[in-house]
């Protein structure tokens, strides 16, 4: 399975403070390396898994996502860590529109994937996330604007919760996450 599906390659880190997160979105050097700011956006995500938490089990995430007005479903295996560097199998396909009513997976690629996994059990919303991210490309020092990206920071103010209220956490978060750079540029 993990052949068929692109890998995700990322660090992840708790940032405990708001001024740090604020502080790190103002850097525009780190290093050798660039960083320009892609802006501010809005994350909603909702978590799905069936009522057993099938999927939770056998160590898959499924996620619907809005930012902005697109809409997205990833699925998530579980992979392995490094260090802070994380490889997972990550296949995300876009939504025409926000998913309506009883959840199913349409999705030709993911229909074989998790279909029996989830074996007919209905699916429904475990947990949800709203983002407020900040996004920073990492670029080599040197380059010009044509520049392939490296890296991709993401600055999270993240906020959990129920689908209906229930117990929420927040916190601050550092990912980045491989662009067409190496596990070096992540580390760096």
């Amino acid at each position: 399975m993990a052949h068929a599906v692109p890998a995700e390659v990322e660090a992840k880190l708790l940032v405990p403070r708001g001024a740090d997160l604020r502080a790190l979105g103002r850097l525009r050097q780190v290093g050798d390396l660039r960083l320009v700011s892609r802006g501010t956006r809005r994350l909603h995500t909702r978590y799905l898994d069936t009522a057993d938490f099938a999927l939770a089990r056998q160590g898959v995430a499924l996620r619907v996502r809005r930012s902005g007005r697109r809409w997205e479903l990833t699925a998530k295996w579980q992979g392995s860590v490094e260090g802070l560097i994380h490889r997972r199998p990550e296949l995300t396909v876009p939504l025409a529109a926000e998913p309506r009513g009883r959840f199913r997976l349409s999705d030709p690629d993911l229909h074989v994937l998790l279909a029996a996994r989830i074996a007919g059990r209905p699916l429904r919303v475990v947990l949800v996330s709203d983002i407020v991210r900040h996004v920073l490309d990492v670029l080599p020092g040197d380059a010009g604007e044509d520049a392939a990206v490296l890296a991709e920071v993401a600055l999270d103010r993240v906020h959990l919760h129920g689908e209906g209220g229930g117990p929420q956490a927040r916190y601050g978060e550092l990912e980045i996450e491989q662009r067409a750079g190496s596990v070096a540029d992540i580390e760096a």
